[in-house]
């Protein structure tokens, strides 16, 4: 008989355990990067969009991957950097990522000076999980400038996840 409360009393603590392991993984979103490459953009066209890291969006275009799994990006114009992320786990509270990118700095050609942008992810019906695509195009020679790209992903104040891009000079010219 003793025997049969040994064995009730462990089931029991490992269900307690495992119960406490979950509720620990509940509240924390997980970020998987699935995708980081060096690519090409064909066609498209340019649009304002304050937000953005020149105050520019690309649409209508297409992209060829050129370098897969890949952190270091020449500088070559048309090319750039393509980023995918799955995010699960993610409370149906939340609504939003914040996006913070820090960059080299550049003179846009309206003359300001810019390094950073910051600007939110929305999210919509995620249902708990969330793939964030983010991709830039040296289309300008002052875009193109070698450097770090940061690339920050927070939530109520909380680091999800960063990646790093080197932008390189280019063996081909800008």
């Amino acid at each position: 008989m003793n025997f049969n409360y040994r064995y009730t009393f462990l089931l029991l603590t490992l269900f307690l355990s495992a119960c406490s392991l979950l509720e620990v993984k509940q509240g924390s979103i997980a970020a998987v990067v699935v995708e980081h490459s060096h690519v090409a953009k064909h066609g498209g066209e340019l649009a304002k969009d304050s937000s953005r890291v020149t105050g520019l969006v690309n649409r209508g275009y297409d992209i060829a991957v050129l370098t897969k799994d890949t952190w270091k990006i020449p500088n070559t114009l048309g090319h750039g950097f393509l980023l995918q992320v799955d995010f699960s786990n993610i409370s149906t509270d939340i609504q939003y990522f914040d996006l913070k990118v820090d960059f080299p700095e550049m003179e846009l050609p309206n003359g300001e000076l810019r390094s950073k942008i910051q600007r939110k992810i929305e999210l919509g019906d995620h249902g708990g999980l969330y793939t964030w695509y983010f991709d830039f195009y040296f289309d300008f020679p002052y875009e193109a400038t070698p450097g770090l790209w940061s690339l920050t992903v927070t939530t109520e104040n909380e680091v999800i996840h960063t990646s790093v891009f080197e932008v390189v000079q280019s063996t081909i010219g800008i």
